[in-house]
């Protein structure tokens, strides 16, 4: 299947700063666009998205981010449950 332009209206604008994996985007090679999208297939073209980077840097900088947010995850939940009497 090709592209068929909807991408351009379900890709949202690009704010820069803003991470693109670590922010829960995922990447179709084909449109080549970062988007928002709970499938595992682009809703334009069909194609599948990437949901990690390629590069084996970009991979670990991407792992060890969210073992920092699972840890903190933790960290906070503890706190809730602890008894403070």
């Amino acid at each position: 299947m090709v592209c068929r332009n909807l991408c351009e209206r379900l890709d949202p604008k690009v704010t820069f700063g803003e991470k693109t994996y670590k922010g829960g985007k995922k990447y179709c090679r084909r449109c080549e666009i970062f988007l928002f999208h709970l499938g595992n297939f682009c809703p334009c073209c069909g194609m599948a998205l990437r949901g990690s980077p390629t590069s084996r840097k970009q991979k670990e900088k991407l792992r060890i981010n969210q073992l920092s947010i699972i840890k903190d995850l933790r960290h906070t939940d503890l706190e809730c449950f602890t008894y403070s009497g």
